[in-house]
This record gives C-alpha cells, structure tokens and sequence, in this order.
C-alpha cells in the first residue's frame, strides 16, 4: 500500500492527515496546537499521533505536503535576517524592509540597451561598508526584466569581497515594477535564514516518519518546492496555506468561493473552472511584491477571537486569540477576574522567552492566570506594556483565555463542550454590562462574525469582478435610508476548518449562496496540500 500525508501550521492549529493513495482514503488525521514558537514541534506531535493510530511505516509514506504560515508570520513579525540592498540605475528612494541602501551608478533601458556603466568599484566599497552587519544582500537594476547582466556581474563582485549568500531581482521576478521587484528580492534574502531554520529542524524531527524525498513545501500558487528550492526562494512559499484552501475547494467545486475560518482569522479563496484564481503580484505584511499566489482576502476573525469593549464601551470582537473559556478546565471564575472594560482575558505561561527584560514571567509566579491589571501593576499601565504581553501571546509564550465566538455558541447549545458553565458565567457578565439578556448578547456575536465575513466576501468579489471596493461603489450600501441593498453570489460557498459548520450557514443565506461541507472540511487545508503533491 502507498500512503500520503497532508499538513497545515495554522495560525491556532496545525492538522495532518494521512491518506490511502490507491483507495483515496482517509486512514487518520490529527489536530494538535500550532507551537508558533517553534513550528516543527507541532508538526512534530501530530505526526506523532497519526503513527500512533495506524500500522504505517516509514516506506509506506510516498507524498508529503506541507503548507505553512511561515513566511508570513516572519514578514509580519519583522522576523529574518538583515539585508543590504544594492539599486543599480535610479536613485528614488524605495520602501523595501532592508536594513541598508547604496546606489550604483550603471542599468539599462527598456530594450536592453545599457545607459550607463556599471560602477564596480563602488559596489566593492559598499560590501566593505555592510561586511560583518549583514546577513545577506540584495541587488536590484533598473529595467533588469529586460537585461539583467548588470546585477549578475554586481552578485560576482560582492561574491568576490564577502561570501554571504547574494539575491538578485531577476532570479523572483521578470515584469515592470523596481520598487516591487526589489521588496520581493529582499523578502526572499530575509526569509532565508528563517525557512533553512525551519527546514533543517524538519529534517532533525519530522524525518523518522517520512522519506525526505517525498516531502514538499508548499507555495503560494498551488505548486510546491523540495527542501533545497524552498530556501533559495522562501518568499515564493507566502500564503501556501490559503493556496491549499483554495486547491481543497477547487477538487469539490467547478466554481466557488471557498472560506477557511479558523480560530485566528478567516481566508476568502476563489475557484473557477476547477482552478483556484491566482494573482501574479500579491500584498505580503504592508509590502507590494510580485509574488504570484492564489487570490485571497483575510480578515482577523475567527472562532477564538477576543470579545471585550473598547472604552466607549462598544462591543469588540477582536483580532487577538484567545482559548475559548468552554475548553480551559483550570482557568479560575471569571467573575474573579472580569474587569470591563479593561481586563477581559487572562494569561498562563506555556514557555519562557529567550529575552524578558520586564520580568514579565515573574508574575506568574504570584498568580497563575494573571490578567492585564497584573502587567499594569508590575511595569506600568501603557500600550508598550500591552503590546508587549500580546508580542509574547504571539509568539506562544503566554496563552491567553477569555469568551469567544466558540464559547457564544456553546452558551447557545450549537456546540458541546466540557466547560460550559465557564462560559455562561463570562457571558451574563459581559451582557450585564451591555444591558442585555446573555443568550441575545451570544445571538449578536455569532451574528456579527457572519455579517463581518458575508461582508468581507461581498467586497472580495466586487474587487475582483470590477476592480472596486464595493464601500467605493455603494458607500452606504448596509445603511442606506431609501433602499435595501443586498447581494447575492452566484457561486456556492465551500467551507474549510472546524468552524466551518456553525458560522458559514449564516454567512451562505446572507449572500443567498449554497453551502457546501465536504467530507472532512474540518482539516480541508491539510488535504489540499496533499492534493497539490499527488496532482503537481
């Protein structure tokens, strides 16, 4: 028997399933917590559970996919090493994350013709000047998609004074677009030492159940990438988890919109003709590339996100996960440590982090949930405190707990769940707070995550279809006084993740769509990466 395996690192889990390739089989399939802090660990434990519940050995394992957030969480993290930008022709200032900029005099015309020579002698002074600051560099030329001789023979003559690895535009990109052209070069420069990090403890933890040469990286466009091409390009391997939504969507539908809703976020996908919709440039963090990957839109809205109040005491569903109350057996009564609208979540320590500088762990010793209040308390009241707690929660340092949309839906009876008395507790002193009965206020949470993701898909596809905001079209399309304004899509929406069941049947007769659940869309990200090894 030939078997194959599927993973995806989400931003809350990371899912594998291992799959019979002669009968298309689901044999087993595991959920384990992302370890953000350490990607491989997670990967790691649910292989670990997949072996445990099958016979299946190592040589039985013939395709791996793997798809992950890596790319983009180091982006948006600010993660990578430092870079050393080289721009050959022009002299505008580009916003590219490098840490260091020095023009060259040389660059060609739009034919190919050169325009100027190329200045060698300051490209060697330059690579003097960065030596031992830098981890990589990065070299860019004026109209190289049409002549890139000029940024070859720059990559030689940094070679030639420092050893360090050189990335040149015309190896990730060969249309129009210097200030494009030089971010993607430099995104991949900085994203090498992160994904070697990566692949090398792949290889340290992952290889005792799987051939390494049935293992792929997934990228951004639905292809993927071995082990060595996925660190000479690591930029190429942005939104690999979206592009295994949208190729788990494309095996079930003709044409779709497919939405992965998970804890932290939810991913907007489009299928057409049995083939994900792509785009050749693509947003990564703040920065336009042209990097190619499936058409997506992202909202940071999931099952987990945190309900609060903001200081005019308006109802928050928030961009930050936290554990659902329902599912966190230790955690203390939440009358204990509700304090709206300022404290409505509290923190345990999972790992220490390598700096603490504030002695933020100290806390913990005092109090084992501490809430926000104890931080205030410790290093001050202010947002660098803040940031700094919601900084180590990312990292998967600290977890946090507090009520969210899965634990408005167990207070409702949607869901089972073994702490739901937690949940009704923090639900009626949220409601009190806003003057409501707490069964409605969990019926307006559930309701808003569907309204914000119907919303959110309405404007994914009049962006796409006319190339404008619908917000640009209509400006107050859900409030105008005169007309009642609804949308309606033609294509059938298909839902991915866990929490798929219970918030897409909403968000489908809002937008008068058919749903479809196919069979395990709980871990549908996982099998579209597997799909993307067997069918590429």
């Amino acid at each position: 028997m030939s078997y194959g395996i599927g993973i995806d690192t989400g931003g809350t889990f990371t899912d594998a399933v291992l799959v019979n390739l002669e009968t298309n089989k689901v044999e087993a399939f595991a959920k384990v917590p992302t370890t953000h802090y350490d990607l491989k660990e997670g990967i790691e434990k649910s292989l670990e559970k997949l072996f445990s519940e099958t016979d299946v050995s190592k040589s039985d394992i013939s395709k791996v996919g793997v798809s992950s957030t890596l790319a983009t969480n180091a982006v948006v993290e600010n993660k990578g090493g430092d870079v050393a930008l080289f721009i050959i022709g022009i002299e505008d200032h580009l916003e590219v994350p490098a840490a260091g900029f020095k023009f060259i005099e040389g660059g060609h015309d739009i034919k190919g013709n050169e325009v100027m020579k190329l200045d060698i002698e300051s490209i060697v002074s330059g690579v003097e000047f960065f030596r031992g600051n830098v981890d990589s560099y990065a070299v860019v030329s004026a109209m190289s998609f049409a002549n890139s001789s000029h940024e070859l023979v720059a990559k030689k003559a940094i070679n030639m004074v420092d050893p360090k690895p050189v990335y040149v535009s015309s190896e990730v990109s060969s249309v129009p677009g210097i200030e494009e052209r030089a971010t993607t070069t430099v995104l991949n420069a900085r994203l090498m030492p992160v994904m070697d990090n990566f692949i090398n403890g792949l290889k340290q933890s992952i290889l005792k159940y799987i051939k390494e040469d049935a293992l792929k990286i997934i990228n951004g466009e639905g292809g993927f990438l071995n082990f060595e091409d996925a660190v000479k390009k690591s930029v190429l391997t942005f939104g690999s988890g979206p592009a295994s939504t949208a190729y788990y969507g494309a095996v079930n539908a003709k044409n779709a919109v497919v939405i992965d809703i998970g804890g932290t976020t939810t991913d907007i996908l489009l299928v057409e003709d049995f083939a994900p919709v792509t785009d050749s440039r693509s947003k990564i963090g703040t920065y336009e590339t042209h990097v190619k990957s499936v058409r997506m839109k992202t909202i940071g809205l999931g099952g987990d996100s945190r309900v609060g109040f903001d200081n005019r005491n308006n109802i928050t569903v928030g961009t930050d996960r936290v554990e659902p109350l329902c599912f966190s057996e230790d955690v203390p009564s939440p009358g204990s440590w509700l304090d709206l609208p300022v404290q409505d979540s509290v923190f345990y320590m999972r790992n220490n982090p390598p700096s603490d500088p504030r002695s933020f762990c100290e806390i913990f010793k005092e109090k084992k949930y501490p809430g926000m209040n104890d931080f205030y308390k410790s290093a001050g009241k202010g947002e660098r405190t803040k940031e700094t707690v919601k900084d180590f929660v990312k990292k998967g340092f600290f977890g946090a707990l507090g009520f969210t949309p899965t634990d408005a839906l167990a207070v409702l009876g949607k869901i089972d769940a073994p702490y739901i008395e937690k949940s009704v507790e923090a639900a009626k002193i949220l409601s009190e707070y806003n003057n409501t009965d707490y069964k409605e206020f969990c019926a307006y949470i559930i309701q808003r995550v569907e309204n914000c993701i119907a919303e959110a898909v309405i404007d994914f596809l009049a962006r796409y279809s006319s190339g404008k905001s619908i917000n640009d079209v209509f400006p107050d399309w859900k409030n105008n006084k005169y007309l009642d304004i609804r949308f309606s899509s033609k294509f059938p929406v298909i839902g991915s993740g866990a929490a798929a069941k219970y918030f897409l049947e909403g968000v489908s007769q809002k937008l008068g769509a058919e749903l479809i659940l196919p069979e395990y869309y709980e871990i549908g990200n996982a099998l579209g990466a597997l799909k993307i090894v067997i069918d590429k």
